[in-house]
């Protein structure tokens, strides 16, 4: 035979012991599992939190339709002013929009002197 000692019926042999170092590779398969999934859950919340951030300053901005005042008057004075604040905020308008054209054609400066 191939030199196997013969036990009694009812005894088990004891398991085999299992090395440090495989010990060490399953602890350390287990940590780097526990950490990716760490990661990839951080990563999913900032993201989330990212779009709703984003959604909400879409939210933010002023609505373009203008809003309705109350007729009070409809003498020529008053019309004259409500022209006047017309003109204002047209006035307004084009300079915000020099400022952003401006912007556009704004050339690099060599920052390397």
């Amino acid at each position: 035979m191939d030199n196997q000692v013969e036990q009694p019926i009812g005894t088990t042999q004891p398991a085999p012991e299992v090395k440090s170092s495989s010990k060490k590779v399953l602890l350390g398969v287990i940590a780097a599992s526990i950490l990716l999934f760490g990661v990839i859950i951080i990563y999913a919340l900032s993201t989330q939190s990212t779009n709703t951030s984003k959604t909400n300053s879409y939210k933010n901005y002023q609505s373009l339709s203008p809003t309705p005042s109350s007729v009070t008057s409809t003498t020529d004075t008053q019309l004259d002013k409500d022209t006047q604040n017309i003109d204002s905020n047209i006035n307004s308008l084009d300079s915000d929009v020099n400022s952003v054209n401006q912007g556009l054609n704004d050339k690099p400066v060599d920052l390397s002197q």
